[in-house]
């Protein structure tokens, strides 16, 4: 569009950072990035001024603010440390994305919602995982009504991992820790961005029943991933979306093959009841969808943030900040319902 491409800084040099932001960024031709904090680097952890010599290092949050070459404001520090890094960055007059959960809690959300309003800056949440190429398919499947009136919905996270990493402070017992806040916000999300908020929350609900899981003591080969059900047909589907594999072996988001799904089984199956002759016929078949390679991998999201940047238009955002508050929401509201044992309105 002839226009510069917009100056990105990003607060943090973690894994967030470096596996699923700077990858996307680098390979957008909207974006560049222009600065990082990294408040002190230990010895054996990645060092920005070292990998990335030609960008900025700020070891302080209030530099990077004051740089005019900053439009807008990546946050991947832990959680805890959102909200005021994300109010101080909008107060600043910047746009801001914040990597998931949102904030520790739904009061801090709709605050920030607020303010951003305010200041009149977009605001989103790297919700990436509304482009798993395995949901963008579900996601097409029932746009179309492939699989008719869904009356079941099954998301699963799971992985054999009985032991909590280490050296990771998503071990830590911190504001906004845990593996609801982590994985499980990405299961929120994608139950809320296909059907809306729910109307009570325990794990199931009348009428359409979603049910979320991210364990780590699932010793399968094959890993469940979705399993969706409707009253004409079915969708089934193990495996993972592969960016983050490859993004962690160093593929670049512009890659052939890039956010394909390689494996033949983990393409999924799509089962379908199909009347004939006063019966019903069962079909099986691999899934495979039409949706273009390049609108089902996390570069569709800074697509669409460059999209709404630069018209200004918050209804473009790839991830409406409302709608990450409300899944912060449902966490707070699932945790009470455990802790009391009954079922909460929402």
């Amino acid at each position: 569009m002839g226009q510069e491409p917009f100056g990105v800084g990003i607060i943090g040099y973690g894994s967030s950072a470096r596996v699923f932001h700077i990858p996307f960024i680098s390979a957008s031709p909207f974006f560049r990035l222009r600065a990082i904090v990294q408040r002190q680097t230990r010895a054996g952890q990645p060092d920005a001024a070292t990998e990335l010599p030609d960008v900025t290092l700020y070891r302080r949050v209030d530099d990077l603010l004051r740089d005019k070459q900053i439009d807008v404001v990546i946050i991947t520090t832990p959680p805890a440390s959102h909200y005021q890094l994300a109010a101080d960055a909008l107060r600043s007059g910047k746009h801001v994305v914040v990597e998931k959960p949102f904030t520790p809690t739904y009061v801090e959300a709709e605050q920030l919602v607020e303010l951003a309003a305010k200041t009149n800056a977009l605001l989103t949440i790297y919700q990436n995982r509304r482009w798993d190429s395995d949901f963008v398919a579900v996601s097409d499947l029932m746009a179309r009504g492939v699989l008719g009136r869904v009356v079941d919905f099954e998301s699963h996270f799971d992985r054999f991992r009985p032991e909590a990493p280490a050296n990771t402070w998503k071990a830590d017992p911190a504001p906004g820790n845990g593996a609801i806040y982590d994985l499980g916000t990405h299961l929120i999300d994608q139950v809320v961005h296909l059907f809306g908020m729910p109307a009570r929350v325990t794990g199931f609900a009348d009428g359409m029943l979603a049910t979320i899981r991210a364990g780590v003591m699932s010793p399968q080969q094959e890993q469940l991933r979705f399993w969706v059900r409707g009253d004409r047909g079915a969708f089934r589907k193990n495996g993972f979306d592969p960016q983050e594999a490859q993004l962690k072996k160093g593929w670049s988001p512009s890659d052939p093959g890039f956010g394909e799904e390689a494996d033949q089984p983990n393409r999924g199956v799509i089962s379908l009841a199909v009347p004939q002759d006063g019966a019903t016929t069962m079909t099986e078949s691999e899934h495979v969808d039409d949706v273009p390679p390049e609108r089902k991998t996390y570069a569709e999201f800074y697509r669409r943030l460059a999209l709404a940047m630069w018209t200004g238009d918050a209804t473009l955002l790839p991830v409406a900040p409302d709608e990450a508050a409300q899944v912060i929401r449902l966490v707070e509201l699932l945790k009470e319902s455990s802790s009391l044992g009954r079922t909460l309105r929402v």
